[in-house]
């Protein structure tokens, strides 16, 4: 509770008992996964980390920090960084709105994005694609590449599009119809509290960061089956579309930017 306090006095922003396990679950480095012995394992419990712990409804310092805080050049550069790390993050939040975890239109990683929502592991960031939905349901990304490259297969080169600042025609993955799950869950998002934030980069060209855009609400009126052509095999995929509205208007000059 002293912390949520601390936090919620220097920065207006609350959050409840999940967010915190998650945070120790990252810093403890559990969320990480390596390979060994041929098994995805945590990284934290395959090296013994103890970087913070809960004990009795209080945050605690770990043996493994502990240690390595009697050396003096690592906590003086420990404190620099936490320093920098909170001062960056005031002056960001003083030009732009917070939004369950993320400042919107700040850039952020996959890697970012899937800690920030409280996932428990890393997933395997090459296997998401487009969007793909968290085990315990309660959030989805949407992550879309708005002017797709030429070398990339037809098949997806979805034409999600923004029809105003606030409205976005968007595709599922193809090979989907309505009777899909993951269609199902996105359609049915709103009734199920499922959260969908909304990521945007312009191009490749714009590296691996994207833009987060706000939380997305899908009109259930817009949904429709149709097909992405492959041109080189001559044949159709199966693909659904809708339209989706964001919880506020694009600011105008990033509206413009991503658009032209």
């Amino acid at each position: 509770e002293n912390f949520k306090n601390k936090v919620y006095q220097d920065f207006n922003i609350d959050f409840d008992k999940s967010s915190i396990n998650s945070l120790l679950n990252i810093l403890n480095l559990n969320y990480f996964t390596e390979r060994k012995d041929g098994e995805s394992v945590s990284v934290g419990e395959s090296n013994n980390y103890e970087i913070v712990k809960l004990d009795n409804e209080e945050i605690i310092i770990g043996n493994y920090l502990a240690n390595a805080l009697t050396d003096n050049q690592f906590s003086n550069f420990l404190t620099d960084s936490l320093n920098y790390s909170l001062q960056t993050f005031d002056v960001k939040l003083r030009k732009t709105d917070y939004l369950n975890g993320f400042l919107r239109y700040e850039k952020y990683t996959r890697r970012d994005i899937h800690k920030i929502l409280n996932w428990p592991k890393e997933p395997n960031h090459l296997n998401i694609g487009g969007y793909k939905s968290s085990d315990d349901k309660e959030n989805c990304p949407i992550f879309v590449t708005y002017k797709k490259s030429e070398d990339i297969a037809d098949t997806i080169k979805y034409e999600d599009e923004f029809i105003n600042n606030l409205t976005l025609l968007w595709f599922s993955k193809q090979g989907r119809t309505l009777e899909s799950n993951d269609v199902k869950e996105i359609k049915n998002s709103l009734e199920n509290n499922m959260r969908l934030p909304l990521f945007i980069k312009k191009d490749d060209s714009e590296g691996n960061d994207l833009y987060f855009m706000g939380n997305l609400t899908v009109d259930q009126e817009t949904l429709e089956e149709t097909f992405i052509e492959d041109h080189k095999n001559n044949t159709k995929k199966q693909i659904v579309k809708m339209k989706m509205y964001l919880d506020k208007p694009i600011k105008e000059e990033l509206y413009k930017y991503i658009k032209d």
